[in-house]
């Protein structure tokens, strides 16, 4: 058997895609157990129906609107963005999602997955218009006009943990089906037969 040699940058983005994946996991069940909303998962780009709900709620159009869920409790609409780290630290966005916070107000929420990929318990911190977060701009914007918009070509935003904790409000996740923290590639290799 030979060992297979793997570049740390894709490490990094396997262990970043991991605590992401988490993160979604963890949030959507405390929506729908917890909270029993009905939930949309819209991570993977601007589907009909975030539009239907953009319109529903007033929200005029202005660029690439971007959220991860839609989470629907009798009149109640949440816009959710999920930001999952393997253990705590600042937390980053793009400049969509920071217009789409701008855009949705109160509607919109921000959920940090503490701990995805780190032994112990996951914390959730949901904060709620999380525009009023203290956002640092981390990278200027590098498109030349008439250039499509990209996520290359955006301007990143970073906020700190600490204000996450202050704005926001630790979840209870007691009794929630949460994702295992065991790492598939560290189980045994099973035996065909």
């Amino acid at each position: 058997m030979s060992a297979r040699i793997r570049n740390v940058g894709d490490m990094y983005e396997d262990r970043r895609g991991l605590a992401t994946n988490r993160a979604m996991h963890v949030a959507v069940a405390y929506e729908q157990v917890g909270r029993g909303a009905t939930v949309v998962d819209v991570s993977a780009g601007r589907t009909s129906e975030l539009n239907d709900v953009l319109a529903e709620m007033g929200i005029a159009r202005f660029g690439v609107a971007s959220v991860d869920l839609i989470s629907r409790l009798d009149n109640e609409v949440r816009l959710i963005e999920v930001k999952g780290r393997g253990s705590k630290g600042p937390i980053d966005l793009l400049e969509r999602q920071l217009e789409t916070f701008k855009a949705a107000g109160s509607a919109a929420w921000l959920y940090v997955v503490w701990y995805a990929t780190q032994p112990g318990a996951y914390r959730m911190f949901a904060v709620q218009d999380p525009q009023r977060l203290p956002w640092q701009q981390t990278k200027e914007a590098s498109r030349p006009s008439g250039t499509p918009r990209g996520t290359q070509h955006e301007a990143k935003f970073a906020c700190g943990s600490t204000d996450v904790e202050r704005l926001g409000c630790e979840v209870d996740l007691t009794g929630l089906p949460l994702p295992s923290k065991v790492d598939p590639r560290e189980l045994p290799e099973q035996q065909p037969g």
